[in-house]
């Protein structure tokens, strides 16, 4: 963070502690009153820095503008005036657009995402974590064992998909709107190498009702422009929703913030009934 010391000082700046939602330490940097940069400490500083390229190159979409990065820091320039989203609904076609600018430029993606922190951990080892944990999984689902049969039938159907750059966790804090109309990208904690269908599921959550999220993931696939193949698409989806939930449902019960008790038990109860939902499905 010496960088960071040596910009305060040749700047003038001052810390306050940002009032965003977020697992990390965020403050923006005020200078003459103004705010001037935003600054977020975080263990996964290289990787979103590389997200930051790749949007750049990939021309993915807008997102804050890079100034510095080192080890466990990401500073970028403080855009102000950005607008959160009450409805999923409001970002659905965004995410479209985003996704099928991935797969354009999925070989350039491909070359730059090749290094194991954008792996997608949360599909390869959930059978194993259910495995870990059988007691934890049945406070949202109560059969660990016939959720693994059911994960071990249908967890391939996926992979007939183009891999790109997936967020990884969107939500109405991380996919907002500029004073111009603009949207714009934020947070690439989450970000992974992976299929577009698993950047649905954390939307589908936030909806009031399985049938609501249901119309969310269309109105998503109508988005990219998928109609031939609607439910076997809406399929893919369903399947990846089960292991983001079962990865999320173990994380509240595992993981002990203010910001997961405060919503705990709303985590517990919507995946339990969109795991369930799905499952009696499929």
């Amino acid at each position: 963070m010496s960088r960071i010391d040596d910009l305060i000082d040749r700047e003038s700046l001052e810390f306050v502690a940002a009032s965003k939602i977020s697992y990390n330490d965020c403050y923006v940097l005020m200078q003459s009153g103004e705010p001037r940069y935003f600054l977020k400490k975080t263990g996964e500083a290289e990787k979103e820095a590389t997200v930051y390229e790749v949007f750049k190159k990939a021309k993915l979409g807008e997102t804050l503008k890079l100034v510095d990065h080192g080890t466990d820091f990401i500073l970028t320039e403080y855009y102000p005036n950005l607008t959160e989203y009450s409805t999923v609904f409001g970002t659905i076609y965004e995410i479209a657009r985003f996704h099928n600018a991935g797969i354009e430029n999925a070989n350039y993606i491909k070359a730059k995402l090749k290094d194991s922190k954008f792996l997608n951990l949360d599909r390869t080892r959930a059978i194993a974590r259910i495995n870990k944990h059988p007691e934890l999984v049945r406070k949202f689902y109560s059969n660990s064992e016939s959720l693994i049969k059911w994960i071990e039938k249908n967890q391939d159907l996926p992979k007939n998909q183009t891999k790109i750059l997936v967020h990884g966790d969107f939500n109405e804090h991380n996919l907002v709107r500029s004073s111009d109309k603009d949207f714009i990208f934020l947070d690439f904690e989450s970000a992974m190498y992976d299929y577009p269908s698993w950047d649905i599921c954390r939307p589908m959550l936030n909806t009031d009702s399985f049938e609501t999220a249901e119309d969310l993931a269309k109105e998503y696939l109508k988005g990219r422009g998928i109609k031939s193949n609607l439910t076997e698409d809406l399929v893919k989806i369903k399947v990846d929703c089960v292991l983001k939930y079962v990865s999320l449902g173990l994380t509240v019960l595992l993981r002990d913030t203010p910001q997961i008790r405060a919503r705990r038990d709303w985590y517990l109860s919507k995946t339990s009934n969109f795991i369930g939902r799905i499952i009696d499905e499929i």
